[in-house]
């Protein structure tokens, strides 16, 4: 075996959430055998929501007159991308236009796809009740910034709009400004910015400069899609850091 050549080979990075029996998603789990002459068929059944583990959103998820997951072109979901990380807020921690920039968003370019790295697993489990009521989330103004950036696709490792706790956090105030609390979904998913939910390992990316993949599956007239999302760091992206 040429090991030198190995070396030289992309890396894959799953940034998937695990699918798993989950207090907030409740997939349903089945199995069924089907018996052959020389081996058993084993299928696996599994129902839950399009919006659940790590999924795509299509603008149809906030206006109707916008674009559902099988109307989008597959160019929407892969590209080049870069890693913004805002690990060192916290719990709860708002994060606007001075904390993504401080994080190396002012580097992204028109067309990226950017990922804001949390790290919030590493404090509260995705399983638990504590990642989604302790999350940090995106401002207004933060999200603003994405817009203005130009990018075409954006992911995160945390519940990034202060609104998704509203149901789990016994003390939750709303804003008095809606946009504040769903500013990811009003801002930049009303424009067409694609989002990228609940992802995880994004720590395990080496590289600030990537390519990702993030394929929902093709669901006829959904607001969204599960995905499997993988970053691909190339032998020369990793000999720059």
């Amino acid at each position: 075996m040429n090991t030198s050549n190995a070396q030289e080979l992309p890396r894959a990075v799953d940034l998937s959430m695990l699918i798993e029996p989950h207090w907030r998603f409740g997939p349903e789990f089945g199995e069924k055998e089907l018996e052959k002459p020389h081996f058993t068929f084993h299928s696996t059944l599994l129902r839950m929501a399009a919006h659940a583990f790590s999924h795509c959103d299509a603008p149809f998820h906030v206006s109707p007159d916008m674009e559902t997951i099988d109307e989008m072109g597959l160019d929407r979901f892969f590209g080049p991308a870069r890693m913004v990380d805002v690990s060192g807020h916290g719990d709860r921690a708002a994060l606007g236009e001075k904390e993504l920039r401080e994080g190396g968003a002012a580097a992204l370019q028109p067309g990226e796809i950017a990922l804001i790295r949390s790290d919030h697993e590493l404090r509260h489990p995705t399983t638990t009740p504590q990642y989604w009521v302790d999350s940090p989330w995106i401002t207004a103004g933060g999200a603003r910034f994405l817009l203005d950036c130009g990018i075409k696709a954006v992911g995160f490792d945390f519940p990034q709009d202060r609104g998704i706790r509203e149901d789990y956090d016994p003390d939750f105030v709303p804003s008095t400004d809606p946009v504040e609390d769903w500013a990811c979904h009003s801002v930049l998913l009303t424009q067409g910015v694609v989002q990228i939910e609940y992802l995880c390992n994004l720590r395990n990316v080496h590289a600030e400069n990537f390519d990702l993949f993030a394929l929902p599956l093709k669901i006829k007239h959904s607001d969204g899609g599960p995905a499997r999302v993988v970053a691909i760091e190339s032998a020369g992206d990793r000999h720059e850091q």
